[in-house]
């Protein structure tokens, strides 16, 4: 049983999809028991999000995940299609057909429960299962919810754990996980392996290649992941697992950091709870003190969140948005020649409370030309 999960960017255009169908078919007449996950096709999600701003500036999210749930509809329907143009036998459902149950706020929700009756039936009929990753239903509600950005990946985790898969194989534009974007510095390395927390702290610190609580779930139920090129030939990417430990250094930005900030410290103290009753998901807490806070998330529920806590007559809170780079420490001291090289550009910078292993975030004015500019 193998799980194969393909992100967006490479699933851009129909001949994207045709030609990763091609590669599906080639494993599936090898004998292999195939169940792939798919994103929405490149950047529809965020053009699904644009129309949203085009009649509300904020939503609701019931709405709001009703509407982006549909671009993996349009992602597993069109390589359902593919494949059997192909001859080869394939079948799609989104996740409350496939029984990915939820629980906790749209837009955000997390998985409690997998009960794939329908997969495992079309399974058994030696059939490509095609999934519609990003979503599931709420068994209490019957409501769509969506698991945020990035939630295709803990729908194929969360299958490759039931299906007790060997590998859990995260397809994507990249070769595997670089300790830098490439894009920006061609000095980046891309690392062979990686644990679980290695990878679990660097994403939760910017990196894009898997969401964290896929990696977390990974770690959990014991899925080894591969991180490598859905396109490329023979490309070895980046292993997940728990026995390896890689060494140096990672930098990777944080677009998105919401600073709030208070005179009083007892008004700081019922954020969440204010949050939870106005139904916004709370963010990551990146670092916090008496008087501020550091938070981060998606584009779209940061802005949700600022607004809601600056709309907070009780509080009066102030909050600003700001770019970042993280340095995640992958050996067991800190950079500190990287930190003091980070020091000299940022505004203030400031350890990550939640990481196991060390790593510290700068705010910056541009952190696409600060690492343009690092000399590695």
């Amino acid at each position: 049983m193998h799980v194969l999960k393909f992100g967006g960017a490479c699933l851009s255009t129909t001949k994207d999809i045709q030609a990763i169908a091609q590669k599906i078919a080639t494993r599936h007449k090898q004998g292999e028991k195939l169940l792939v996950v798919v994103s929405a096709m490149g950047k529809s999600t965020d053009d699904l999000l644009r129309l949203s701003q085009q009649i509300s500036s904020h939503p609701p999210l019931r709405e709001l995940d009703m509407l982006l749930s549909a671009g993996e509809r349009i992602s597993m329907s069109l390589m359902s299609m593919a494949l059997n143009q192909l001859n080869v036998p394939a079948i799609s459902f989104t996740g409350s057909q496939a029984g990915i149950l939820t629980k906790g706020h749209h837009n955000n929700a997390e998985i409690f429960d997998v009960r794939p009756v329908r997969v495992q039936a079309a399974l058994d009929e030696n059939k490509v299962v095609v999934l519609a990753g990003f979503q599931g239903v709420d068994p209490h509600t019957k409501e769509v919810t969506t698991l945020g950005r990035g939630g295709s990946d803990v729908t194929a985790v969360a299958m490759a754990g039931h299906f007790k898969a060997k590998t859990c194989e995260i397809l994507k534009d990249v070769d595997g996980v670089y300790n830098l974007d490439p894009k920006l510095n061609s000095k980046a390395t891309c690392f062979k392996s990686l644990s679980y927390q290695q990878l679990k702290t660097m994403c939760e610190l910017g990196c894009k290649v898997l969401h964290p609580r896929a990696i977390a779930l990974a770690q959990e139920l014991g899925v080894n992941l591969k991180i490598a090129a859905a396109h490329g030939e023979n490309s070895k990417g980046t292993e997940v697992r728990a026995d390896t430990q890689a060494k140096g250094f990672a930098l990777n930005v944080l677009s998105q950091v919401l600073k709030v900030e208070s005179d009083h410290p007892t008004k700081m103290s019922n954020w969440e709870s204010y949050l939870s009753f106005k139904q916004i998901p709370i963010p990551r807490v990146l670092h916090k003190t008496e008087n501020t806070l550091y938070l981060t998330a998606h584009s779209e529920l940061i802005s949700y969140v600022s607004q809601a806590l600056n709309d907070w007559d009780a509080c009066h809170l102030k909050t600003k948005i700001f770019e970042a780079i993280s340095v995640t420490s992958l050996s067991a001291e800190s950079d500190q020649s990287m930190h003091k090289k980070l020091d000299s550009s940022s505004k203030e910078s400031f350890d990550y409370s939640g990481a196991q292993i060390p790593a510290k975030v700068f705010l910056v004015e541009s952190s696409h030309s600060v690492i343009q500019s690092l000399n590695i």
